[in-house]
């Protein structure tokens, strides 16, 4: 299953939403928009950068996806970090990439791999 959009975007806050139905429909757990994540998880958190497509267009959005472990960062959460962030990837489909970090949730920093995708918006309200 590749993340598909039914029709031209043009809501930032409505691609995120179909981004997470998407990962939950492809059987990934716990897959969720809220920063409370609970992990181990998938969060598709806000965009991290939005820049300006040719004028009035629209935007390039790069949307980011958290793949999330419960700490501590033993064999069992690397096992989990890998499938899953595989998944995730398998479902956002080319253009996608992913980097290992960490994501602090309640104080506690968790083993997480970060990935990110990059999709163009359509203006509704072009100037």
């Amino acid at each position: 299953m590749t993340f598909t959009v039914a029709t031209t975007p043009t809501s930032m806050a409505a691609t995120r939403a179909d981004l997470v139905a998407q990962l939950a429909a492809a059987g990934i757990g716990n897959v969720t928009g809220d920063p409370r994540l609970q992990p181990p998880g998938v969060l598709v958190d806000v965009p991290d950068t939005i820049d300006t497509i040719t004028a009035a267009a629209g935007w390039r959005v790069e949307y980011v996806v958290k793949v999330v472990a419960a700490p501590p960062g033993d064999a069992e959460a690397a096992d989990w970090l890998l499938a899953t962030t595989q998944e995730v990837l398998q479902v956002l489909g080319y253009g996608a990439g992913a980097r290992v970090g960490t994501v602090t949730l309640d104080g506690k920093d968790c083993p997480a791999y970060i990935v990110t995708q990059t999709l163009s918006i359509t203006n509704p309200a072009p100037c």
